[in-house]
């Protein structure tokens, strides 16, 4: 089993039988927001032919779409003698590549073509606007599983083992011409697969499917004299810290209290509040190490990161009953804690984490390729330094959304962001 990770996990913080999370993301579709009105447009060499795609946002210089979307366009032919057949259509692939252990495999997620028009004694004239209108589809099927329509995405692992997974959705047109020699017969080319004479015109475009969260964000909870005050909208998280032997310490009771739904928008911080109760002995002895604590070289033995694990597995199959993955980890978020409150056996602290602005798309399920997120609650004191306690670390999966909560959805407004098919920087490994 060859199995990779950016960042230094011996296995990976979300495995397959690990804790899960139901996916409460409410969908946003696209008759939920006002309707764009400018026009992307895509010009051949020779300005022959163009491609319109209606509905975009002015001056984007990549199409978006979002969930069962309508693609709107139309194919401009400013030459039209000649044209014997003008097609159009729309692509969606995942590929999938392994580095060193050689396994690659391809998906197709979408496929849909039209033929707008072809020469016949009813109509031998080519018109010069020939609109089309297609549907993104919801679902998709591999090997007998039916998965959502991924969003467009590429993340790799350099080195080896490593892999590269991309997820690209295309459209294209094609315009059937004669051969422009003389006497030349109307064949297609074996080693190019097409007509000569064809002008094919291709634009690849994002599909970004929109979500939110089913709740907004909770109020802050408030603290009393045993701690925080539990409430319905935020959840506790229990953890414990153990001692070292010999060190007279007492073990530490950790709670961790995070929004009840594990919901989160990518465009909004996530709130979280954490507690430490023990002995006010153990506490002094713990407070080196703490959550506001610092080493040289800027280290913080107490942290609280949101981390995405990408796993690819080429050949979607498991070897002597073990899936055959390959991940990477990255942190794509970080918490600040402040100091909220003391009391005799326990301290409080309260913040939030925020999540890199270059991370436009959520987590999603595809045949060979997983992106999941998770919250870590890590406790791990730097080399050198001798703690009385022994290292936590504590997973929570959660789920992230494109847009916030909001009353208004109907009248919901795209991202001010437009996503991209590249990873941000700090996604890809040297």
């Amino acid at each position: 089993m060859s199995q990779s990770y950016a960042l230094p996990f011996p296995s990976p913080p979300l495995a397959p039988g690990g804790p899960q999370i139901a996916d409460t993301r409410v969908p946003i579709g696209e008759s939920h927001r006002s309707r764009p009105r400018g026009v992307f447009l895509k010009h051949s060499k020779n300005a022959e032919v163009s491609l319109r795609l209606d509905a975009q946002e002015e001056g984007t210089s990549v199409p978006v779409y979002g969930r069962g979307a309508d693609i709107e366009g139309a194919v401009l032919v400013q030459r039209t003698d000649g044209a014997r057949s003008v097609e159009v259509k729309i692509e969606g692939k995942l590929r999938l590549k392994e580095m060193g252990e050689g396994g690659t495999n391809s998906v197709r997620l979408c496929s849909e073509s039209a033929l707008l028009w072809i020469r016949n004694p009813r109509r031998p004239d080519c018109p010069p606007i020939l609109p089309f209108r297609f549907q993104l589809p919801l679902n998709y099927e591999a090997e007998d599983k039916t998965y959502p329509l991924p969003p467009s995405h590429t993340v790799k692992l350099s080195g080896l083992p490593g892999f590269y997974a991309s997820i690209e959705y295309t459209i294209i047109a094609t315009i059937q011409r004669p051969p422009s020699g003389p006497n030349l017969p109307l064949v297609k080319s074996s080693f190019l697969g097409i007509t000569p004479g064809t002008i094919t015109l291709s634009t690849a475009f994002l599909y970004y499917p929109r979500t939110r969260p089913p709740d907004p964000l909770p109020r802050p909870l408030p603290l009393s004299r045993h701690g925080f005050r539990s409430a319905p909208e935020w959840i506790c998280h229990d953890a414990s810290i153990q001692p070292q032997a010999g060190s007279g310490a007492h073990s530490i009771a950790v709670r961790l209290y995070l929004p009840t739904a594990r919901v989160f928008a990518l465009t909004q911080r996530i709130p979280f509040h954490l507690s430490f109760h023990s002995t006010s002995h153990t506490l002094a002895l713990f407070l080196p190490i703490g959550p506001t604590a610092h080493f040289l070289g800027g280290k913080r033995p107490t942290r609280l990161q949101l981390l995405r694990q990408s796993a690819v597995n080429v050949r979607n199959a498991t070897s002597l009953g073990t899936k055959t993955d390959m991940w990477r980890v990255d942190c794509i978020g970080e918490a600040s804690f402040r100091h909220t409150g003391d009391g005799p056996t326990w301290s409080a602290f309260s913040g939030v984490i925020d999540i890199e602005e270059g991370v436009t798309v959520p987590g999603f399920r595809a045949a060979g390729l997983n992106v999941k997120d998770c919250i870590v609650l890590s406790i791990s004191p730097p080399e050198g330094y001798k703690s009385p306690f022994s290292e936590l670390r504590e997973t929570i999966p959660v789920r992230l959304t494109t847009d916030a909560w909001s009353e208004e959805v109907p009248h919901a407004q795209p991202p001010a962001y437009i996503p991209h098919f590249s990873p941000p920087p700090g996604l890809l490994a040297d």
